[in-house]
């Protein structure tokens, strides 16, 4: 039989033999083991023990998986990460920019109503479309446009005058070959004039004629040395507030750089 017996006060030894905290804390933080991924730090005077994330050191199949053609992320506003379909993206400006002048597809204005140009006989817009109404195409640097564009006019001054075809804007041509073929008489009687512009300045399309009405094509090449704005202008030798009529348009396509030569399937 096992007796019982009463232990004083203060006499009862639980540390096992003088085991310490500091001998537990130090047992503790020396069994932590480093890995690729996990830095432990053991503080001993603190005592602390820190464990801290490596730089670039998560792979891909740490990841949490997401659906295929996804990325995470958030549209809008701060919270919680979301997966976010590649479809619903954002792009910038300027890829937009490229996006809309990419060479398969033609930029064209037209005019749905007539338009009433300004009485002078400085260099003027023949459009009055666009965002801004300001009748402009914006092109690339270093390539090559087709331009086609049809001009109807009335309220020309019957007085005897001309008008010349002519292109505004910023951007920088290094060649132009433009051909041109112009009237300004009673339409099916009134003589053709044919010409062809090398420059954007003013390139006067028909003789002198006293017939208010007239009309103007145009088709052929632009090698642009620097982007910008590409405006399709007209000047009157008269001063008179002509009419461009409504159907009237103008188009562009992008061929290629500027040095463009051929597209794919020529031998």
């Amino acid at each position: 039989m096992i007796s019982s017996q009463k232990i004083p006060a203060g006499q009862l030894d639980v540390t096992g033999g003088g085991y310490t905290d500091e001998q537990a804390q130090d047992a503790v933080g020396t069994i932590l083991t480093d890995t690729s991924e996990i830095d432990f730090t053991y503080d001993d005077s603190t005592p602390e023990i820190t464990a801290t994330l490596r730089n670039n050191s998560i792979g891909n199949a740490r990841l949490e998986h997401i659906s295929a053609n996804h990325i995470k992320g958030r549209l809008s506003g701060n919270g919680v990460v979301q997966d976010i379909p590649m479809s619903d993206l954002p792009i910038s400006t300027s890829t937009q920019t490229a996006l809309n002048l990419k060479s398969d597809k033609a930029i064209e204005m037209s005019l749905a109503s007539d338009y009433t140009l300004s009485s002078t006989t400085a260099d003027q817009k023949l459009f009055n479309v666009g965002a801004s109404g300001n009748g402009a195409f914006q092109v690339l640097a270093n390539k090559t446009y087709e331009i086609t564009g049809y001009v109807s006019l009335t309220d020309l001054s019957a007085t005897s005058s001309n008008f010349s075809l002519a292109f505004l804007g910023t951007a920088v041509a290094s060649a132009v070959n433009i051909n041109t073929i112009a009237s300004k008489a009673t339409f099916i009687s009134g003589a053709q004039f044919v010409g062809v512009m090398n420059s954007f300045s003013a390139y006067q399309l028909i003789i002198n004629s006293v017939s208010s009405t007239a009309y103007i094509r145009f088709f052929g090449e632009i090698r642009f040395s620097t982007g910008g704005t590409l405006i399709p202008a007209i000047r009157n030798s008269v001063a008179v507030a002509g009419i461009v009529k409504t159907g009237s348009s103008v188009m562009i396509r992008e061929k290629g750089s500027d040095t463009f030569t051929h597209t794919i399937n020529v031998d």
